[in-house]
């Protein structure tokens, strides 16, 4: 074997070496990039399904459904009905 052979050889390989050296970084990347795509989509899915169950309990205020309107008094307004008592408890706060 002539020693250009060898030097050729020797620069294929690093050509080789280098190309895969390049594309490691964006294969891996793109993991990443899925699983966040994922999580996002997951978050996505969760809001929706909140926004229908408010969009539900609008509809039920707007038709005056007597047990949705005393719910949202009891848990927004911290209201009650006339003799009852209200005991509220300081949730823990968090620390950053």
């Amino acid at each position: 074997m002539k020693t250009a052979d060898v030097v050729l050889i020797f620069l294929a390989c690093l050509v080789i070496l280098a190309c895969v050296f390049l594309l490691a970084p964006p294969v891996a990347e793109k993991g990443s990039l899925q699983e966040q795509l994922r999580q996002a989509q997951e978050q996505v899915e969760l809001l929706k399904a909140q926004l229908a169950d408010m969009d539900q309990q609008i509809d039920k205020l707007k038709r005056g459904d007597r047990e949705t309107i005393e719910s949202v008094a009891r848990d927004k307004f911290g209201l009650a009905k006339e003799g009852e008592v209200i005991y509220q408890i300081p949730r823990p706060t968090e620390e950053k």
